[in-house]
Order: structure tokens, then C-alpha cells, then sequence
């Protein structure tokens, strides 16, 4: 399962690409407004792609909502804004996001983050 941290057009959006069967552990980055990094350390997703799932075949992209309560350190808040249409998978990345350590410069701030999940 792969792991891709990359910028997208919202300067407090995040993407992670999980492709199931590929490991990756990257750190990964993304400019906000003032031009400093917040950093993200990315999970193994393939850890959190839900057994019925694979089964199933389900894949899909969710987008979770987070905030950064501390300068580094977990996220908070969590939560589905943009489902798979597979609950199994909402779920999985919500849990996921929560498992990610992050560092912002921005404190208390709200972020989005894309989590795809795909299987070769």
C-alpha cells in the first residue's frame, strides 16, 4: 500500500494515496498561506484497510476533517466530511488520520486530508 502526502488546491487540504499490497512510510509536507511546512508523518494504511473490505473489493477516496489543537502532536476533532460510500472505509480512515502524528505552525487550525483507498 502506498502512502502519498501531497498538497492540494486548499492550503489546509492533505492527499494520502493508499494502494493496498504496497508499503511505504514517507513523511510528507504541504505549504500553507505563509509559505511554512506543516508536516505530517504518515501510518501504513494497508494496517488499517478493513478486512471485509478487501473481501468486498471496496475502495474509495473519504475526506477527513481535523483540527491541530497543539503545535505537534495528534489530531483532533476527526471526522468524515466526504465519504467512500463504504462506511468500513470511512471509518478506517477517520481512525487513521487519529493515529498520524502532525506538525503546524498554525495551532488550532482546521485541515482537510484526502485518504484514497485503492487495491492492486
Amino acid at each position: 500500500m502506498r502512502v502519498n502526502v501531497q498538497p492540494l488546491p486548499h492550503p489546509n487540504t492533505v492527499r494520502v494515496a493508499s494502494r493496498y499490497g504496497r508499503q511505504s512510510h514517507r513523511e510528507g509536507a504541504k505549504h500553507d498561506r505563509s509559505g511554512t511546512h506543516d508536516h505530517v508523518r504518515s501510518v501504513n494504511l494497508s494496517d488499517y484497510y478493513p478486512p471485509a473490505s478487501r473481501r468486498l473489493a471496496d475502495e474509495g477516496p473519504v475526506v477527513v476533517e481535523f483540527t491541530l489543537p497543539k503545535a505537534e502532536g495528534s489530531p483532533a476533532e476527526i471526522h468524515a466530511v466526504e465519504s467512500s460510500l463504504f462506511d468500513r472505509l470511512d471509518a478506517a480512515a477517520v481512525t487513521a488520520v487519529g493515529d498520524m502524528g502532525m506538525t503546524t505552525n498554525c495551532p488550532g487550525t482546521a485541515f482537510r486530508m484526502l485518504v484514497d483507498f485503492k487495491l492492486d
